[in-house]
């Protein structure tokens, strides 16, 4: 298939040096780019391609519909691009929409602001902001704990604040008195905090609305709640699917009537009754995906029943350096670089990447000390 990577950041002197240049080389993320894609054998390697322009999007658009990872605003004034439409997307990713979908969801307050966007695009002002500010933060410091709060939009835990005692709450009260204003006008979502670990379930939603089971992972988290990867039993899939095949249906059948099939996932806890509940909608391609893809590869070929999927991961050095470092564990199919992406830094003096990984092992126990070998070289902030 053709895959299309959205490479439109780049400065006009770098557009025109890679062009003119008679010593160009190919941008190093993209290089990144082909050197994964590379190690696939070629009945499985997509075509890749790089989309520079918003009016290149456009113009493939007229010939093919997109199929995107997420929705993307210069896409927003042709609903006909899009496999999904854009505006089906956007609402499918929203907290509010998953607070206000009749979905078994955790009880949520909704924190609405009530300032409203100048008609004319104009910034707030800077004083009705603060205010609102302060208004709203109010009744989270009220709020009772334990509690969850979210914003309207995040990614991969971002925005999220995972509030159990009052120093958390504290933490809390103060990004959001830095940053909020940024964001107004929007709204905050404030959960019941569940207890015990985050599910995630992934699955593939037809064209005609039937929902097919990939995968079930259980997530990994960071202190602050952003999420760094997951963990997967291949062994224990079926069992899995069955526990999860309600809930994933029901999912399935809400998105699908607002307009959205293909890749997706949600992320799961179960209360002390066994009810389980979604506290996060994920309609695009879902990170546990990756490792459910690999079950072949771990389980059928090298005989490792689990694997760990690490992303990002901020690494000091390029990816020569980090093969060389696990070389032994790369070559025996025991790590799988999935993604790799490298810049410079200090006037080009130091090399910094970020990558993602799939780890795998024959024990839970081994494959929690493997991970914990990769995570021990990251960058720490």
């Amino acid at each position: 298939m053709d895959l299309h990577l959205f490479d439109i950041d780049a400065t006009k002197m770098e557009r025109a040096y890679s062009t003119f240049s008679w010593t160009a080389t190919e941008r190093s993320h993209r290089l990144d780019a082909r050197r994964t894609y590379e190690r696939l054998q070629a009945s499985q390697r997509p075509n890749l391609h790089f989309i520079e322009t918003p009016e290149q999007a456009v113009q493939l658009g007229q010939t093919k519909k997109i199929a995107t990872a997420s929705p993307m605003d210069f896409l927003d004034h042709d609903p006909e691009i899009t496999v999904v439409p854009q505006e089906a997307h956007w609402k499918m990713l929203s907290k509010r929409t998953l607070a206000e979908s009749g979905l078994p969801t955790p009880p949520t307050q909704i924190i609405e602001s009530e300032l409203v966007a100048p008609s004319n695009g104009a910034a707030l002002d800077p004083a009705d902001t603060d205010k609102e500010t302060s208004r709203m933060l109010a009744l989270v410091a009220d709020r009772p704990l334990p509690f969850v709060l979210k914003l309207d939009y995040g990614y991969g835990g971002q925005a999220v604040f995972v509030v159990r005692d009052e120093q958390q709450r504290q933490h809390c009260l103060d990004t959001l008195r830095e940053q909020l204003p940024d964001f107004l006008p929007t709204c905050l979502l404030v959960q019941d905090l569940l207890p015990g670990k985050c599910i995630a379930v992934s699955f593939f939603v037809t064209k005609a609305g039937r929902a097919v089971f990939v995968s079930v992972s259980e997530d990994v988290q960071k202190e602050d709640g952003s999420w760094t990867g997951g963990v997967m039993d291949y062994a224990a899939q079926d069992a899995l699917a069955a526990q999860y095949t309600d809930i994933m249906n029901t999912a399935a059948a809400y998105v699908y009537e607002k307009g959205f099939y293909g890749p997706m996932g949600i992320d799961t806890m179960t209360d002390d009754q066994s009810n389980i509940y979604i506290i996060d909608l994920n309609a695009r391609h879902p990170g546990s995906l990756t490792m459910a893809l690999m079950k072949k590869h771990f389980l059928d070929n090298q005989k490792l029943s689990h694997a760990g999927l690490l992303t990002p991961v901020p690494i000091m050095g390029d990816r020569d350096a980090f093969e060389r470092r696990f070389q032994d564990e790369i070559d025996s199919g025991r790590l799988v670089i999935t993604g790799w992406c490298h810049g410079k830094a200090a006037g080009g003096l130091v090399t910094y990447s970020a990558a993602g990984m799939v780890a795998g092992a024959e024990t839970r126990h081994e494959l929690l000390e493997f991970m914990d070998r990769l995570n021990a070289i990251t960058i720490k902030r």
